[in-house]
């Protein structure tokens, strides 16, 4: 921007000086007028050649602000592929983050399955145990039982004998 702007600012001071110039020969051409008429032709073409310097000038400057623009959005263009490049290497890093951290669950789930059967089976076996001995228990009472009426079987068996005797 500030480039065109010199290239404009030296356009009008050049402008200014042929001004200058021209009032010059226009003093020196009133004292003789035959030369006014002449000296205007060559005024009005200089003031043609002038304005399309300036037209030219102010051209090239905005060539020169649009080539700085043009850079510029070649590097905001570039830093963008950049930085695309770079989100990318980073969604297929977090990809494969995500892939073993699923990894990682299945088997946890898979772990957690196996101790959840693993302590049903226990559990099972730890009510199987108890019960044991309560089965135990019962088969101990009912054999006392049997042992007791087997006594007094016996008993009344020796107390039959000894009456008959």
């Amino acid at each position: 921007m500030h480039e065109g702007d010199t290239s404009s600012n030296s356009a009008e001071k050049e402008k200014k000086k042929r001004k200058k110039r021209n009032s010059f020969q226009k003093e020196s051409v009133q004292s003789n007028e035959i030369c006014y008429v002449n000296v205007n032709v060559p005024d009005s073409h200089e003031e043609k050649i002038d304005e399309h310097q300036a037209t030219l000038d102010l051209a090239l400057a905005e060539i020169d602000r649009l080539a700085n623009e043009s850079r510029h959005y070649k590097q905001l263009l570039q830093t963008c592929g950049e930085r695309e490049h770079e989100f990318k290497e980073e969604i297929i890093s977090l990809r494969a983050q995500l892939d073993e951290e699923r990894r990682i669950e299945n088997m946890t789930n898979n772990q957690l399955e196996e101790k959840d059967v693993q302590c049903e089976r226990l559990e099972v076996e730890i009510v199987s145990t108890k019960s044991e001995p309560d089965e135990k228990d019962r088969l101990y009472r009912k054999l006392e039982e049997k042992i007791v009426s087997m006594k007094n079987l016996e008993e009344r068996i020796n107390n039959s004998k000894e009456m008959i005797k």
